[in-house]
């Protein structure tokens, strides 16, 4: 095997083990922690949403091809800070919310310049939490603008239906299927056969080659 060969699946081992790291670590060194540094969005792009601005009024419907900007990763920011994010939810329960902010192959939707998407985890009592996907400028007044958010739960969790959000109660929000919200972690709990039959083909790929690079080192001596 020629040193650039080599080279090259050194490089690519390196990469992926830090792009593991990266999706993989806890927001906080702590037992209780539920969700991964980086958050995995997908499913967008299947219907047109009507927006909500954060002071609760309806913008122009956004058609589906430009939803599908919002899926992405999204890489958790703990000290993150908007001076928007007031309008939304309040200065009081700043301590609630976590924020997952875009990082890779997502963007905000509206295509506006100086502006951010986010996945917001809000957990308003210890038994009523919720994810938003917002966006976020400095600049706009409606900011921000809220594009769905997932039921109610008694559980902060991610595995969520998303429904889309409603300027109040009076109406009736719609599911969103398709939707959905991926950690890294799901891929090491085994309960699809898809999982048992990828983890089967890995550990025999492991052997064969293995057995294969002992009877090289033989063969050569």
């Amino acid at each position: 095997m020629g040193v650039v060969i080599q080279c090259s699946i050194a490089v690519l081992l390196v990469s992926f083990l830090i792009f593991s790291l990266w999706v993989t670590v806890p927001t906080d060194q702590t037992f209780e922690n539920m969700f991964p540094n980086v958050i995995f969005m997908h499913g967008w792009g299947n219907m047109a949403i009507e927006p909500v601005a954060a002071d609760n009024s309806t913008l122009p419907e956004l058609p589906a091809e430009k939803m599908s900007a919002l899926n992405g990763l999204y890489g958790h920011e703990m000290m993150f800070y908007h001076k928007t994010m007031d309008r939304f939810i309040p200065w009081e329960d700043r301590s609630k919310y976590r924020v997952w902010s875009c990082s890779v192959l997502c963007s905000p939707p509206s295509g506006t310049p100086g502006s951010s998407v986010a996945l917001v985890l809000y957990s308003q009592n210890p038994k009523r939490h919720v994810w938003y996907v917002v966006e976020l400028n400095d600049e706009d007044a409606n900011s921000p603008v809220v594009y769905g958010r997932t039921k109610f739960r008694k559980n902060p969790h991610y595995d969520v239906p998303w429904v889309t959000h409603t300027p109040g109660d009076a109406v009736k929000p719609k599911n969103m299927d398709g939707v959905f919200i991926t950690i890294s972690w799901s891929l090491f709990k085994m309960d699809t056969p898809e999982k048992w039959t990828t983890a089967a083909c890995l550990l025999l790929g492991t052997v064969a080659s293995a057995w294969a690079c002992r009877r090289s080192m033989f063969d050569d001596d």
